[in-house]
């Protein structure tokens, strides 16, 4: 139940001001606004923390190297930890994540954990983006 909390904090501090971030359950596109990867501040931390509870998810060995090479090519998706997410930065420094489908429904379960039959499918919810189903490699 303490990993459940953990995940629910995570995702409770994304931006509200995107539409993506919104709503019961994880979306398969969050953002992380105006994140800062020139130094170790708390949002830097957040992106750190989405690929801790995606490792831990499928239990991958945590990983502790940096995105400090993914700087370098803003505004191309590049796929991290063992395909369980794709990463896109951007000039602003705005920061989206694209999760892998599995990684969707496993966080999904987590959170309903805590949240019982609150998070489900709604066939009338149309995603802008659609996780991705890649095989992990």
């Amino acid at each position: 139940m303490a990993y459940a909390r953990k995940v629910d904090s995570l995702f409770c501090q994304l931006s509200s001001k995107y539409k993506t971030n919104l709503g019961a359950g994880i979306n398969p596109c969050v953002i992380i606004h105006h994140n800062s990867y020139h130094s170790y501040c708390r949002r830097d931390n957040l992106v750190e923390e989405v690929r801790f509870i995606a490792r831990q998810l499928f239990g991958k060995p945590l990983d502790h190297t940096r995105l400090d090479k993914l700087r370098l090519d803003r505004g191309i998706w590049h796929s991290i930890d063992d395909n369980l997410l794709r990463i896109k930065i951007y000039e602003n420094g705005n920061c989206h994540i694209l999760f892998n489908q599995c990684v969707v429904d496993r966080i999904n379960q987590v959170l309903n954990l805590l949240y019982p039959n609150q998070i489900g499918i709604d066939p009338n919810v149309k995603h802008k983006r659609r996780a991705y189903d890649e095989p992990i490699l």
